[in-house]
């Protein structure tokens, strides 16, 4: 019984935020507003086409296996990590045999948009840890020099990109430099030194990657309001 009501009141709950959301979502809609379906679509399409030439998650898995990439070292911890950071598969729910399903356009192409931040975000993210495959330390001023420039840089793009859309796709970027430091914060001598740092360069990294390449993959999106 105590399920039930509560269900109830969660499915109440649900109902009056999506009329609260419909309701903003008209008083914030231009004097003549056009459709962007098909732009919307066109810019899906792109963003995903992009993605498809990266590896797929379980091919880049397979790849780390394959070279034997140890995760007790700074180096093969920070491969691993940023494996896991930048090829998430979540984005493909939702496929079929024809490519996406219809409907929820809009969070698609956002999931899109974000998948294939991550993904150009790898390979600045590998070229500027400073860890090779020999090293058994890693040094607490990278993470600190990592978190500054990453933060230096979404003062940076949050001032050139003022738009709702730009600030969904930062915000992701942002949440990855939040869990940096965090990450370095819960150090614990249950860890080697070396691990929280670098697992927090990594974040910083990512997020600062991610950041960077925000104008260009933000430009697919609106390309036909240009």
């Amino acid at each position: 019984m105590a399920g039930t009501v509560g269900s109830h009141l969660q499915a109440e709950q649900r109902i009056e935020n999506a009329r609260r959301y419909r309701d903003q979502y008209r008083e914030n809609l231009a004097d003549d507003p056009r459709p962007y379906r098909e732009s919307l679509a066109t810019a899906l399409d792109s963003l995903v086409a992009e993605i498809d030439e990266y590896p797929r998650r379980h091919e880049f898995q397979e790849a780390l296996r394959e070279r034997d990439i140890d995760q007790s070292t700074p180096y093969g911890a920070a491969r691993w990590e940023l494996f896991t950071l930048c090829f998430d598969g979540d984005f493909r729910f939702g496929y079929d045999a024809d490519g996406y399903r219809s409907g929820h356009l809009v969070q698609r192409t956002t999931e899109a948009a974000r998948a294939l931040l991550a993904r150009r975000a790898h390979e600045f993210a590998l070229s500027n840890l400073g860890v090779s495959p020999n090293d058994d330390g890693y040094d607490s001023g990278r993470a600190l020099r990592a978190k500054r420039r990453a933060m230096r840089t979404f003062r940076s793009v949050r001032e050139t990109h003022d738009s709702p859309f730009a600030s969904v796709l930062a915000a992701e970027a942002a949440s990855r430099i939040r869990a940096g430091h965090v990450g370095v914060s819960m150090a614990d001598g249950d860890r080697p030194a070396w691990q929280p740092r670098v697992e927090a360069t990594t974040y910083y990294l990512v997020g600062r990657g991610s950041l960077r390449e925000l104008g260009d993959v933000f430009g697919t999106v609106v390309a036909d309001e240009r």
